[in-house]
């Protein structure tokens, strides 16, 4: 049997060796020249479920740190909800408290599974029996479905979220956000596919587990790209109608749009990636901290572009609060129309801003 001297292996990891005898006499292996003793463990199952537990530890660290940041935006965001809200509006807060309420329940699922993972460990090196072993590996696997399947509802909330802003800032065009629509289901039908097919003994994926995070990028880039291509589009024909420059604020919605968007891919990204290294400790360590980021940045991006454009709303009502008319062109200056106004058919006189960039993105 292939043995792993564990006592190197915590050293390795500035982990403290254990000082305390707690196996069989037949399973001992007293080094001469010190008071802790090695123990024998058959080495392919030791590193298996020691990657295990580095990525589920890495993994949750990640993950508290930042719901405590998701947390404070949270809060900051339910300031808007305070207001009195139009009935479309409703959509966006609901989403927002079930996003927050899944972000919690990956949260516990975490501590779940991290507290079994580093229980498995104790075991084996405890040498107890393989019946307690397997039965909190099944546990363990059962909290680890549960957990794949709250991220996915999670993604798939978020993803209707920026869906619903597309299809409001193209003017309640359904044709637009059909291909978006059918992406969207493709991602949520691989992320569920991939979590039941995997085989928790042998530890095989019988479905490329990085389908529905490449394809979630190429969702959220068909969604960004129609989004902020269409606001540039009413800045271009604003500039042509009134022979002026544009309102700053629709530059300032689309670098808002880009940097959410930015943020998620170069997540979805890293998950891809640490999902193609070869197995290894370092793999496990990147790999929880890119899953960790993942789940967690989801509910971030779009809480955070709502804070961003609330705030954005406040600080140009402190500076001004008088309106500036045009012939034929209304701007109000605590209001962005970016939902059904300049249509290519659409002439200067029939032109009117009505909405707040923090309506339109409020989540």
């Amino acid at each position: 049997m292939n043995t792993v001297n564990l006592n190197s292996i915590l050293r390795h990891h500035k982990l403290p060796c254990f000082s305390r005898d707690v196996t069989p006499s037949s399973l001992r292996r007293p080094h001469p020249s010190a008071t802790t003793m090695e123990y024998a463990v058959d080495a392919s199952e030791f590193t298996t479920y020691w990657r295990n537990m580095l990525f589920s530890l890495y993994a949750t660290s990640t993950t508290l740190l930042l719901y405590g940041i998701y947390a404070l935006l949270f809060i900051l965001s339910l300031r808007t909800a305070r207001r009195p809200n139009a009935s479309e509006k409703r959509i966006f807060i609901v989403t927002t408290y079930t996003m927050f309420l899944l972000a919690t329940a990956q949260m516990i699922l975490w501590f779940c599974t991290t507290g079994i993972s580093v229980r498995i460990v104790q075991d084996l090196i405890q040498q107890n029996t393989v019946e307690s072993s397997l039965r909190l590996w099944r546990i363990y696997f059962q909290f680890d479905v549960a957990q794949n399947i709250v991220f996915v509802i999670n993604n798939c909330a978020t993803d209707l979220l920026f869906l619903y802003r597309c299809y409001i800032i193209w003017g309640s065009r359904w044709r637009v956000i059909t291909l978006p629509a059918l992406c969207i289901l493709v991602t949520v039908v691989l992320g569920i596919v991939v979590t039941v097919s995997y085989d928790s003994m042998t530890q095989v994926h019988y479905i490329d587990r990085r389908a529905p995070f490449i394809m979630n990028v190429v969702t959220n880039a068909i969604l960004v790209c129609l989004t902020a291509g269409r606001v540039w589009w009413m800045q271009r024909e604003i500039r042509i109608l009134i022979g002026a420059a544009s309102p700053p604020r629709y530059a300032a919605v689309v670098s808002m749009i880009l940097e959410s968007g930015s943020i998620y891919w170069l997540c979805l990204i890293l998950q891809v990636v640490a999902q193609s290294l070869a197995p290894s400790s370092a793999s496990s360590i990147f790999l929880g901290l890119s899953t960790g980021l993942t789940q967690q940045v989801v509910n971030i991006a779009p809480t955070l572009l709502v804070v961003r454009a609330k705030w954005g709303d406040h600080d140009r009502d402190q500076t001004t609060k008088s309106r500036v008319f045009t012939p034929g062109l209304v701007f109000r200056t605590s209001s962005l129309e970016v939902g059904t106004s300049l249509r290519p058919t659409e002439s200067a006189s029939g032109i009117e801003m009505k909405r707040t960039s923090s309506e339109v993105f409020e989540a």
